[in-house]
This record gives C-alpha cells, structure tokens and sequence, in this order.
C-alpha cells in the first residue's frame, strides 16, 4: 500500500473513530437522562421533569433481549419464517407493502377522525398563504408575520402552490399527505438499512418499530415543513451514497436537489445538509473521487436557488421587495437565556427586532451584546452552566412524544369548542387530552429508552464493522442536531427527526447483542471467548472516556430534572 493510500486510510478511521464516539457519548448522555428522569410537557408547553425507575427499563431490555433470542434463534417456527423473508425477495417485497399500507391506512385513520385545524406557524403560514392568492400582500408588508420571520418564507410559498392543488386552507388534504410523507419516511429508512447490508427481516422490523414509534405518526396532523423536510433529507441521503456507489450523475443531481428542498421548508435541515457534505468529503477522499465532488457543486448551486426562488416569487406576485427579517443570530441568543422553559422561545427575537425599529443591523448589535454577557454569565459559574444545560436538553430530548400530542390537543378542544367536533367522548378526545398525552408519554418513555439502548448496544457491537463511511451518516446528524440544539433554541417537537434517524441502528443493536448473547453458551463450551485486543482496548476506552464525561455533566444536576412530581400531578387533577 502507498503511503498516500495509508495516510487516507488513516484519516478516514479517525473521522469515523470520532463520529462513533460522540454518537456512543449522545447516546450515553440521552440513555442516563431517561433512566433517572421523564419530561412530561402540558398543554400551556410548560415542562414538567419526573424521577424514573432505572432498574425497571434495564429489566425491560433484559426482557427483549431475551424474547429475541427467543424468536430469533431458539423458536423454530419463526427462525423458519424468518429464514423465508431473507430468502425470499417476492415474500418481503409482499409483507413490506401489506405493513406500509397498514400503516397509511391507520394514520390517515387518525387524520380523519381528529380533522385538526392549523394553529401557531402552521395557521399563520396558511394565512400569508391565502392572503397572497387573494392579492392581499398585509401579511408580506412591514411588521408583518413574513416581514419578521423571513425563514417561513419558503414553506409559505409552498403551501401557497399547494393551495392551488388541493384549494385554500383544506386542511385534511394537507394532513393525508402527511400521512403519505410518513410513510415514505419508514421507507426511507429500510432503504438505508438495506445500504448497511441489514436482511431483509432486519428491515422489516424497522418498519415495525417504525410503527411503535407513535409521534411520527401524531406529527400527521402538523402542517408544517418537519415531515415533508424529514422524507426529503433521507431521500437525498440515499441517493448521496447511491451516487458515490454508482457514479450515476442524476442521483447527485437529485440528491442536491431533495436536501435544497428540505432545507428550503425547514431551515433546521441545513444540520443533514453538512452531515452530506461531511460525507462527500470523506469519500472524495478516502477513494480519490475528486471528480465525484461535483455533487458538493450541485449542493451549493441548489441551496442558492432555494434561498433565492421563493422570496423571487413573493416579490414578483406582491411588487414589493422582501424583507430581510429578524437576525439569525437571536435565536441563539433565546437559546441560551434560563427562566421557566430554559432555551425555549419565549419572543426575543420578535420584541428584539420591534425594539430595533425592525432595523436587522441595530438588533444584530443588540443581540451579540446579549450573548457576550449570557456567555459570561455562564462561564463564571460552571456549577450553574451545567444545570442549565441538563434541563434545556432534558425539556427537548428527554421529552418521549415530542410533542407530537401537544401538537394538537389544544386545536383539537378548540375545535370541539367552535362545533367542528360534535362528539365528546370520541376516542380521539381519549389521546388528545392531558390523562391521554400522560399515557402516551408513558408509553413512550419505555420505548424510547429501549431505542437509546438499542443504539448503545450498536455502537458497542457493530459500528467498527466495514468500511463503508455512510454507515454513521445518521448518527453523524443526531450528533450535530445535539450541538446544534445545546446554543439554538429547543422544543420537543425539533428533537424528532433525530430519533426517526435511531430505529435502523436500534433494529441493528439489538439483533447483533441477540446474536452474541444466542451464540455465548456455544463460545463457552469451546474453550472462551476470543474478542480481539484491539476491540476490546478500544471499547473499554469508549466507555470510560464516556464514564468520565457523564459523572462530570449530572454531578449534581439530577435533582433539577426530577423534582415536580407533585406540581405535575396537581395539574393533571385540575385537568382530569
């Protein structure tokens, strides 16, 4: 091998060495915050954190790990039958549809039977929307929703074309496509895992706990840029890695073109876009694809035009220029100020920006002000810092429905109160209340924290297996949508897609500890275990260095993300 060749090599590892460990340490951190503690979010978005049983969610692992060894390895019938779908390319292709298609038909179910209206930036995005197809430009014009949040300007103008498809404000036609966009999400996913070389089974049960993963399918009822912008990015991800499998251009051209999209009706996708680009670079050069950097060139010439051609087309239909809007830099500022919901928009930007006379340059000023001091702030006392940082990150992340019922509960009440619900005890009204959003997120809360294992037990097993680089490229994104989220403003809602990105490495994490955990009894009766020095250095390394991190960050900081038990419970009496 040349030296060239050994040096790449090299670099290409300790890239990968550094994407595995930092998702392994988010992970970890992710994993100890839902074993001590729950975040249960009300109807007014106000947080609540409760204390949580450890022991109980490591016996329920046990338990799943057992009864996949079970299934998997010990059941005859089902080994057999899985045995089948592995071999059999007609049978999986029939059983991924029949489950899809279940999953569509429960989905657009729940769409129908809840009929929840827009509110919020769904309502105001709609409204600008209608406002600009009736040639009414006030919601365009100075002080105005677009004028100050020119970011929404790109799924506006989307729902402004969409309009025209499926008429103004038809709120259900909005929603079922959301239930057809979630499906294709799942989709995604097996795709991807199909990348990483996972059986056919494998990817079938990511669709199964696809399916378990209740917030993805409540996030149906939300019309906005998160669901549309989720499918886009794993799209683009696919051909990505598809383009440098293959060369073939129109899948960097249609790869550039998705994430150009996504980022265009959700500017937090700009994280999946670097995570690409990351990607692109390591292959370019690890495998000395220079010429394949074209895609890098279609990324950057894409995400101009989806800046560029919505706020063109605003100004071409209103006749006025657009806005510059609030300074971006005042969502960080938000995002580190404390208070009852630590981080979470609270209309700094808004009131900064009014308070500037909606000159961008006097709040850009303004804000980094704010910032330098916050910063001081938190630096001079670290103790306080890092209380801080555990409950912004416990409220968002720690938070297991996302606010996927929050989403609609109010809307759906308002909608109840205003006689477009005529019946009350409706099974919607059972889920879409506080005692149904407390069940849900109890449900969730397990669930979530055996995903959490599931990727640890990935991490530890599986991720230095192969030499494909896009086997992190998921975990890559939820790494930088954690160290995005810890200066940015946070809410539930935006941690998401991150765990979307979990399922294919839980289904992996726990089919490879299933298979070690079958195969152990065997491995002892033949003289031992033979794990490699260099493994066996390396995780014990992973997991100290992890250790050492962890005990610093949640030295202390516990009793703040346990402590409203009894304001929480007393809430929820007063809803009952």
């Amino acid at each position: 091998m040349e030296k060239k060749d050994i040096f790449s090599s090299w670099i290409l590892r300790i890239c990968d060495g550094v994407t595995g460990f930092f998702f392994f340490l988010v992970s970890a951190a992710l994993f100890f915050m839902s074993a001590f503690s729950t975040c249960f979010i009300d109807k007014y978005e106000v947080s609540y954190f409760l204390p949580d049983s450890p022991w109980l969610k490591l016996l329920e692992c046990a338990f799943l790990l057992a009864a996949l060894i079970f299934l998997c390895v010990k059941f005859r019938p089902s080994v057999a039958f899985i045995g089948r779908i592995n071999s059999d390319a007609a049978l999986f292709t029939k059983l991924k549809r029949r489950l899809l298609l279940a999953i569509w038909f429960l989905v657009s179910l729940w769409v129908v039977c809840t009929q929840v209206p827009a509110n919020a930036d769904q309502r105001f995005t709609m409204m600008a929307a209608r406002s600009i197809a009736q040639g009414d430009f006030s919601n365009t014009g100075p002080y105005s929703y677009l004028y100050i949040y020119n970011n929404q300007i790109g799924w506006t103008m989307v729902i402004y074309l969409l309009d025209k498809l499926f008429g103004p404000l038809n709120y259900a036609a909005y929603q079922l496509l959301m239930a057809g966009l979630t499906v294709l999400i799942l989709n995604e996913l097996t795709c991807f895992g199909a990348l990483l070389g996972m059986s056919r089974a494998k990817q079938l049960a990511v669709i199964v706990l696809g399916a378990a993963f209740v917030p993805l399918a409540l996030y149906s009822s939300f019309i906005y840029g998160t669901i549309p912008g989720l499918w886009l990015s794993l799209a683009a991800i696919r051909l990505e890695i598809q383009y440098f499998r293959d060369g073939r251009l129109r899948h960097g051209i249609l790869s550039a073109l998705c994430i150009a999209l996504a980022v265009m009706v959700k500017m937090n996708y700009l994280i999946f876009m670097a995570a690409m680009l990351i990607y692109a670079l390591l292959e370019a050069f690890g495998k000395k694809g220079i010429k394949k950097l074209m895609i890098v060139l279609f990324m950057a010439v894409f995400y101009v035009v989806q800046a560029r051609v919505p706020v063109a087309a605003l100004e071409n239909i209103s006749g006025k220029p657009v806005p510059q809007g609030c300074a971006t830099l005042s969502w960080v500022a938000m995002g580190l100020q404390d208070g009852e919901r630590p981080g979470w928009y609270n209309q700094y930007n808004e009131n900064t920006f009014a308070e500037s006379s909606y000159d961008v340059h006097e709040q850009i000023k303004w804000v980094k002000s704010d910032i330098k001091y916050r910063i001081g702030e938190l630096l001079s006392d670290l103790d306080y810092a890092r209380n801080f940082f555990v409950r912004k990150t416990a409220s968002q992340w720690n938070e297991p429905t996302f606010q996927s019922v929050w989403v609609s509960i109010n809307h759906y009440q308002d909608a109840y109160r205003h006689g477009v619900m005529s019946v009350d005890n409706s099974w919607p009204q059972g889920i879409l209340s506080p005692m149904g959003n407390h069940k849900v997120t109890l449900y969730m809360n397990h669930l979530s924290f055996l995903m959490l294992v599931g990727c640890l037990l990935y991490s530890l097993l599986c991720s230095a297996q192969g030499e494909n680089h896009y086997r992190l490229i998921l975990a890559m994104v939820v790494v930088g949508g954690f160290l995005f989220h810890l200066v940015w403003e946070v809410k539930g809602q935006y941690a998401l897609p991150y765990y979307v990105l979990l399922l294919p490495y839980t289904v992996m994490g726990y089919s490879k500890a299933a298979e070690c955990l079958a195969a152990l009894p065997a491995a002892l009766r033949n003289g031992g275990i033979h794990i490699e020095k260099k493994t066996l250095i390396g995780n014990a390394a992973l997991l100290l260095l992890a250790l050492a991190i962890l005990c610093y960050v949640f030295h202390g900081t516990l009793p703040g993300i346990t402590g409203d038990t009894e304001a929480y419970y007393a809430y929820l009496a007063s809803h009952s």
